[in-house]
């Protein structure tokens, strides 16, 4: 689909618009530019082929601008040393009003800094997106003694079809298992497909009340 030499995390999504597919990944980025950090983004192009290729016409979905985003300093890449930021695992969810969402996770998924965050376009899937993200995730992220590093989500609607959830994996305490989870995805409000800026128009609120331990028994049982 991709002749890129490192492309991982293909998330296909279909607009409800107009039937088009579109393909999320993470690739990688050496430039500093718009104040971006060097590492791991997301972009987006249409598949075409009956989805067998791409476009050819990627465009820039999200990179990295915040500190908890990093993934390692002073890492060994491309015969050279950076200090590397990581946005990856993109999950990209379409509300009614036709704003478009995309679910990210950032940092390094064996630290506590790891966690779920997001940024909105409001015109199409290629974005532009905006992404108002400080100093950590906003949708998940790592609650001291319960878990560590949630993250690499996807997003999901209950039997009610109208109940939306988060579905994701997070380390116990001990950092021994990773395992899968699901918690309710709380909108606490639509975000208006005519708003010309994404700042405090969309808080989600994942509530981590109650886990829903997808397979757990089955990791519990592998050791």
């Amino acid at each position: 689909v991709t002749q890129l030499s490192f492309a991982i995390d293909p998330h296909p999504f279909q607009d409800r618009k107009d039937g088009q597919w579109y393909l999320f990944y993470s690739r990688d980025f050496l430039d500093k530019n718009n104040n971006y950090r060097v590492g791991t983004g997301i972009v987006v192009d249409r598949l075409i082929n009956n989805m067998t290729r791409l476009a050819g016409n990627e465009s820039i979905v999200l990179r990295a601008q915040h500190d908890w985003q990093l993934y390692e300093r002073n890492r060994s890449m491309y015969h050279d040393i950076y200090d590397w930021y990581t946005l990856e695992g993109a999950a990209t969810w379409q509300q009614e009003s036709g704003v478009y969402i995309c679910f990210y996770s950032g940092g390094n998924w064996q630290n506590t800094s790891y966690g779920v965050d997001y940024g909105i376009a409001y015109s199409s899937p290629m974005g532009p997106y905006t992404e108002d993200s400080t100093n950590q995730a906003r949708i998940t992220h790592s609650i001291k003694d319960i878990i560590i590093g949630p993250g690499h989500n996807s997003i999901i609607v209950g039997r009610d079809k109208k109940t939306t959830y988060i579905v994701y994996h997070a380390w116990n305490q001990a950092k021994t298992i990773r395992s899968p989870y699901i918690s309710e995805l709380k909108w606490r409000t639509i975000v208006p497909n005519n708003s010309s800026s994404g700042h405090d128009l969309i808080h989600l609120i994942v509530l981590f009340v109650v886990y829903i331990i997808v397979i757990l028994l089955i990791f519990h049982h592998a050791l």
